[in-house]
Formats: C-alpha cells, structure tokens, sequence
C-alpha cells in the first residue's frame, strides 16, 4: 500500500523498494523507515509543571556514537508478502527496512508538516 501522507517519495523509490522485497525472502513485509535524527536515548517529557525531565538520567551525557542507530516507519508504503492476504490471522512483529532519507520522509500530520513538505519538495525538483 502507498499511503498519501509522505508525498515526497517518487517512483524511483517504489521501484527500488520492490526489488528489495523481490529479493528477501517474501515472507515479511515491507515497510518505509527513516533514522532517527538523534539518539532517541536522549529523549525528555514533560512533566504536569511544564518541566522537562529526562527519560533515562544515565543517556545524558552519553556520547551519540555509543548508541545504536533506531529506526521509525515513515508510512510512505509497505509491501506486504503474498500469506498477509491468503491468510486472516497472519501478524508479523519484523520488517525488512527501507530506509528513506529524511527529506523524503515528511510524514504530513499538521500544517506545519506541509508547509515545510512544499519547502522541501521546491529544494528537491527546482521549483521556484
């Protein structure tokens, strides 16, 4: 399935993600990934007093090459192998990742996520 919301995806990507799930194994779906921008160990929330709190006090200080790489899916497209539909109780907690760079994975949630889609799509193809 392609999904509308990452519009800055072009055929050049859906062609290249078939020929990757064309040579997987075809038994794990498919879908559109990006790295995260940051260590995602260095996350914060916060807290009911507006304040940011760390998730994990000991990531802080950590360098960002001590972690390993996370990923998140774009919801560009999956590709889902051929049991997903053969079969009503089919699930699968592992993915075969194709990884988009971030400037083709603006995922639009908000207005703010289209306004800078159209920043990024006129960067991309020239458009004035």
């Amino acid at each position: 399935t392609v999904n509308p919301c990452c519009p800055l995806i072009t055929h050049k990507e859906l062609i290249k993600a078939s020929k990757d799930f064309a040579k997987s194994n075809k038994k794990l779906p498919l879908i559109s990934s990006t790295e995260y921008p940051a260590p995602i160990e260095w996350a914060y929330f916060k807290n009911e007093r507006n304040i940011l709190l760390p998730l994990n006090k000991n990531n802080l200080f950590k360098r960002s090459q001590n972690f390993k790489k996370k990923y998140y899916e774009v919801g560009a497209f999956i590709i889902f192998p051929k049991i997903f539909f053969d079969s009503a109780n089919y699930s699968s907690k592992n993915f075969i990742p194709f990884n988009l760079p971030r400037e083709k994975s603006v995922d639009i949630d908000t207005i703010e996520d289209w306004k800078f889609a159209e920043k990024l799509y006129k960067l991309q193809f020239n458009v004035k």
